[in-house]
């Protein structure tokens, strides 16, 4: 071995041990690392963690039972659908009903847009329709000039309270909105001033607790923003999630003010503490979802029932390289859809396995983050819009 050579290993062997050396010290003196949503975690703690691992081959059978199953048309019991196409653009897009959601007796409520209906269904049948007025907006003409010209409400999100109050978010206004049985609507959240007020919304939830979550943006650190109200519309708590757009990585509480906070810790885990309100004591684990090595997995947060227990959607689909050699409905058609119901309490998960979500139609005005909902009881419910009807399945895990 000449001298350079000689020279080169023994520079290479010093630097392993000087890299090896910080890592260890590191590890005893800085156990305090970042998630991504910058709350500090400790690493020990994170080592004495409950771990829940779910198994995808292990899945029960759900309870199926189709819900809502409404045709397109003019009529009172149907939704009605229009298509439209930029001059530039090939692509046809749907306007359908934005958004639905559901109440504690498993009324299914559904805005019409194009009827500026909230239409309210159970077991399959029409049993309310709510007229929501219009508003009077400034629209810019073609010549630059304004008008005041009355517009429908695009309801983006909606949720219902115990009272039967409808919640909702208009992406047209930039509002949040409380419409009561008669289709009266009133601003919510006005005492808010600048950056406080609500800026394009996305998403709305009434809490088993009672409390209201809002989602919506700032724009001027181009952040998502969670916002907690308690039922006199005052700030709780506030959380920047930038580059989120859903209700993951916050804080939920169930029908007695238990909490579930959730943090992510790496992108297949998720770090779940529940904190029991009446002793303090705390339950955390680690909920994983990890691909093997032919496949991928998407994750998302749907919410919490009334006992705590949190539900998340996991998509498992091949490679996005197998796409190419499969074609693209091919590879969609190999996705499969669960639920993973988490109770960090008593260290379970339960997985069900949901139909494939029919995308044929996701270039439409509905909220494709909302095609699958939950309710306080756990019940899970699957939004399937084909060209032929709006229809909803909803999932039991008993």
């Amino acid at each position: 071995m000449n001298k350079r050579l000689k020279i080169s290993v023994l520079i290479l062997i010093i630097s392993s041990i000087f890299v090896i050396s910080s890592i260890i010290i590191v590890a005893k003196n800085d156990n305090l690392i970042k998630s991504t949503t910058g709350k500090v975690i400790d690493i020990e703690l994170v080592k004495k963690q409950k771990e829940l691992k779910t198994e995808k081959n292990n899945y029960k059978e759900p309870g199926k039972k189709v819900v809502l199953d409404v045709k397109w048309g003019e009529g009172e019991d149907e939704f009605k659908m229009s298509t439209y196409q930029e001059a530039s653009d090939t692509d046809v897009s749907y306007s359908v009903p934005a958004s639905y959601t559901i109440d504690n007796k498993g009324n299914v409520y559904v805005y019409d847009t194009l009827n500026s209906k909230i239409k309210v269904f159970n077991d399959n049948k029409l049993v309310n329709s709510i007229l929501v007025k219009n508003q009077e907006m400034k629209i810019e003409t073609r010549s630059g000039e304004f008008i005041n010209s009355m517009t429908p409400h695009v309801l983006k999100d909606m949720a219902i309270d115990t009272y039967g109050n409808i919640y909702a978010v208009c992406q047209l206004t930039n509002k949040a909105l409380r419409i009561d049985a008669s289709g009266a609507i009133e601003e919510c959240f006005k005492q808010l001033e600048g950056e406080e007020r609500v800026n394009r919304p996305e998403m709305i939830e009434i809490l088993p607790s009672g409390n209201i979550m809002v989602q919506d943006n700032i724009d001027s650190v181009n952040t998502t923003r969670v916002r907690k109200f308690d039922i006199n519309e005052n700030v709780i708590s506030s959380n920047q999630l930038s580059n989120y757009i859903d209700f993951s990585l916050y804080q939920y509480e169930n029908s007695i003010g238990d909490t579930v906070s959730i943090n992510r810790v790496s992108p297949f885990t998720n770090q779940i503490e529940f904190k029991n309100k009446k002793d303090n004591s705390k339950s955390v684990s680690n909920y994983t979802v990890e691909p093997d090595k032919e496949t991928e997995v998407s994750k998302k947060l749907l919410g919490c029932d009334d006992e705590g227990r949190l539900y998340f959607w996991v998509e498992i689909r091949p490679l996005t390289e197998k796409m190419k050699e499969l074609g693209s409905d091919r590879y969609w058609q190999q996705s499969k859809e669960y639920i993973d119901r988490v109770d960090v309490k008593n260290d379970l998960i339960d997985t069900i396995r949901l139909e494939h979500t029919n995308w044929s139609m996701s270039n439409s005005t509905a909220n494709s983050q909302r095609y699958i909902r939950i309710d306080n009881s756990g019940s899970v419910y699957q939004l399937q819009i084909s060209k032929n009807s709006y229809k909803i399945i909803r999932y039991s895990f008993e």
